[in-house]
């Protein structure tokens, strides 16, 4: 389920559109997309409720939402004007220079909703402000938090349960450069691309709490289980 409004009316909705039976009792995942409905959250869910955020590094995050984006859009062949592939069969070309300027400097679609839209100070101040019982979790570890949640809440339900879209994959991306007109793959061009593009296009400055958000991450990455409890001796 997404989270993507403040509005009591979406929230409502959830609430009295379910059957009786049919609201799911006590586990609730949610996409973030930016920081108020986060913060929107905290100031209201009940004391004993337990707030898993799962996390990952955002370059990391950005990569794979490029790949995501052009996937999609060779996929179903539905596009901006401006980022019109060439689709022969399983083979997807896109212009270097088109990718650049109207998907990953504008941040379309999964590109635009990560950090910078959701770790801000007003993400960090919600969490001081409210002190939840919350945990930040790597997003590698979701097998393990689907066992101890399956074991407890849903114990006749296989785990993990994985779906791994990267996994299904089949068709070939390539880049044409804007300055040779030589073809590389998708993955070729990202990877010499991937310590640039933050900076060049200047993805992540509006975040004024960047400085929270890795301390956040040196101290997770620091658990050998990559679990993070909130307290309120936590240093971010």
């Amino acid at each position: 389920r997404r989270i993507n409004t403040t509005s009591v009316e979406h929230s409502m909705s959830f609430l009295v559109d379910n059957g009786f039976y049919d609201i799911p009792g006590k586990v609730l995942a949610f996409h973030l997309y930016r920081d108020e409905p986060f913060e929107v959250l905290l100031d209201n869910i009940p004391r004993d409720a337990l707030v898993v955020y799962v996390y990952r590094e955002e370059t990391g995050r950005l990569l794979s939402a490029i790949k995501q984006v052009l996937y999609m859009t060779c996929l179903k062949n539905k596009h901006p004007e401006s980022i019109t592939p060439i689709v022969n069969g399983n083979q997807c070309q896109f212009d270097e220079k088109a990718i650049v300027e109207n998907v990953i400097r504008k941040r379309i679609f999964e590109v635009g909703w990560g950090i910078p839209e959701i770790m801000t100070c007003g993400f960090y101040e919600a969490i001081e402000r409210n002190f939840p019982r919350m945990v930040f979790i790597h997003y590698k570890q979701l097998d393990s938090l689907q066992e101890i949640v399956g074991k407890h809440k849903c114990p006749d339900v296989e785990v993990p349960v994985q779906k791994n879209m990267g996994y299904e994959k089949h068709i070939e991306m390539s880049i044409k450069l804007d300055t040779s007109g030589e073809l590389v793959s998708l993955n070729d061009w990202i990877e010499e691309r991937r310590d640039m593009l933050e900076w060049t296009l200047q993805l992540k400055g509006g975040n004024k709490c960047q400085a929270k958000t890795r301390t956040m991450e040196d101290e997770l990455l620091a658990c050998e289980n990559e679990l993070l409890q909130v307290t309120r001796h936590t240093s971010f």
